[in-house]
């Protein structure tokens, strides 16, 4: 188990890892669900991927400005593969920004096609 200051290595990553774990789980378990089962469920599902999506870089963000410089995450052999900066970091909040209108969007065109997939 990871301590709390080696957690602090891998923080610049989770803006990537967040959606990217979120959208892995969705389609690793919407194949099981019955093809009779109402999936409108997994809209809700999206919505909290997406809130997460939002809230880790706007709390990067925050801690950022206070410090005023960048982080950036052990990769392997110990060298620096990612880094989160202040403008990666607006980047991530606007993409997380125009899935969560997607999502908005969405409910209404499925609705009208009649297709709930979880993809």
């Amino acid at each position: 188990m990871l301590s709390g200051n080696e957690w602090s290595h891998y923080w610049p990553a989770f803006p990537a890892l967040i959606p990217a774990l979120w959208g892995l789980m969705l389609m690793f378990f919407v194949p099981w669900l019955n093809q009779k089962t109402d999936r409108r469920w997994l809209w809700g599902v999206s919505l909290v991927g997406m809130a997460l999506t939002f809230a880790v870089p706007a709390m990067m963000l925050s801690d950022i400005r206070d410090r005023g410089a960048a982080t950036q995450a052990l990769g392997m052999g110990s060298e620096m593969m990612v880094r989160a900066d202040q403008f990666s970091l607006w980047l991530n909040l606007i993409f997380a920004a125009a899935g969560f209108l997607a999502l908005m969007i969405m409910p209404q065109y499925l609705e009208r096609a009649k297709a709930h997939h979880g993809e």
